[in-house]
């Protein structure tokens, strides 16, 4: 839709993810992801944390899969999808609502730690392989990947 408000959201996962069966054999995974605001006080000199917005966040098909298999509680994540608020009433009668993303894409938030990319094939294998020549690959003897020589390596 041409008036859909689409979002990318910066947070950690509030709790494991919950995975549900769809009726058509794929998958549904939901999590929330706290947003935190930060600034500068001036009064305080020193940065300051606002207050905290929580949000769930809903995946489907294969992003739900990979989600499902990637994150956990506590992961740094960046999200992006469509904003919907969902409401409903309790069970004490009172009017509740719920910020919802539709995720189109999630990912690791590599400003706090590294990841490692393996692709996922149709048939659910894993399509990392280890070449001998692939040097983004291979890891340092500190378990930690030289990008330049990886770059470079790519490059050749």
């Amino acid at each position: 839709m041409y008036n859909d408000t689409r979002i990318s959201v910066r947070g950690y996962v509030g709790g494991q993810p919950d995975i549900y069966d769809n009726e058509d054999g794929g998958q549904t995974v939901v999590f929330s992801v706290g947003v935190t605001a930060r600034g500068w006080n001036r009064q305080e000199n020193r940065m300051k944390d606002g207050e905290t917005a929580w949000y769930s966040v809903r995946c489907y098909g294969n992003l739900a899969n990979n989600v499902a298999a990637s994150i956990e509680k506590g992961s740094p994540v960046m999200v992006r999808g469509r904003l919907v608020t969902r409401a409903w009433k309790d069970d004490s009668g009172i009017e509740r609502s719920r910020h919802v993303i539709i995720a189109d894409a999630v990912g690791i938030d590599l400003n706090t730690g590294t990841a490692r990319f393996s692709r996922v094939h149709r048939d659910g294998s894993s399509g990392d392989q280890g070449t001998s020549d692939d040097k983004a690959s291979q890891s340092s003897e500190e378990g930690e990947i030289d990008v330049t020589e990886a770059l470079t390596a790519k490059a050749a």
